[in-house]
């Protein structure tokens, strides 16, 4: 039987309006775990999850976005095709300050409703939700439990990709760092944050992004 909170949810709808891009706040000046996610907007977020999906999939060879105006999307923002043009990989992204853990099922109905009809045929194998929250609360961890037994009945795997992992897949490429946030939040999510770095001095003559300075030396380590 559903209990009381599950029959309330299936009442509520889930957040489905556009996170308007803000700016970037600064990072505090020692080193950080998380990006500011929520504040590139909508719209950069599935640009940045369109950047970081392709390397984590070995049989993605290109990546398009699923934004086409007055085109039904089907519960998707970003496709990852093969070498036969199949969307062997297709990704959800959430843009929101706070999301609470039932609005994930909702947001993978909006993709599971359409597997017989536009989906049908199209091989596709994993489907990622990617959202702006770090994703630590059993409520979450259960949901996403719950969806990944339902999509593995129809052969595909289902992945949750919250804020923190996106920061692990962001963390070592300064370039897709610098166009989406900052200089300074390229020096923040490193390592070791060096003392002349112009995030900790803004004085500092030195520089450790070559996007930024001309003729500057990519230091050892970056984007290897």
């Amino acid at each position: 039987m559903a209990t009381k909170k599950q029959v309330n949810n299936k009442a509520k709808e889930p957040q489905r309006g556009k996170t308007p891009e803000t700016r970037i706040p600064p990072p505090s000046g020692h080193s950080e775990n998380v990006f500011p996610l929520v504040a590139v907007g909508s719209k950069k977020f599935e640009e940045l999850c369109r950047a970081i999906l392709k390397p984590e999939f070995k049989d993605v060879l290109w990546v398009a976005l699923k934004r086409t105006s007055g085109v039904e999307q089907y519960g998707v923002d970003v496709e990852g095709f093969d070498q036969l043009h199949d969307p062997v990989v297709v990704l959800s992204a959430k843009c929101y300050q706070k999301v609470d853990a039932w609005e994930f099922r909702p947001w993978i109905q909006d993709f599971f409703v359409h597997l017989d009809g536009h989906w049908k045929g199209k091989n596709v194998r994993d489907f990622i939700l990617a959202v702006t929250v770090t994703a630590n609360d059993d409520d979450m961890n259960e949901a996403a439990r719950t969806l990944a037994n339902s999509l593995a009945t129809r052969g595909i795997r289902f992945h949750l990709w919250d804020s923190a992992h996106i920061s692990d897949l962001l963390r070592n490429d300064p370039r897709l760092i610098d166009r989406f946030f900052n200089r300074y939040w390229v020096d923040a999510m490193s390592a070791e944050i060096e003392s002349d770095s112009p995030s900790v001095n803004p004085t500092s003559t030195g520089c450790r992004l070559p996007l930024n300075c001309e003729n500057a030396a990519v230091p050892a380590g970056f984007g290897t």
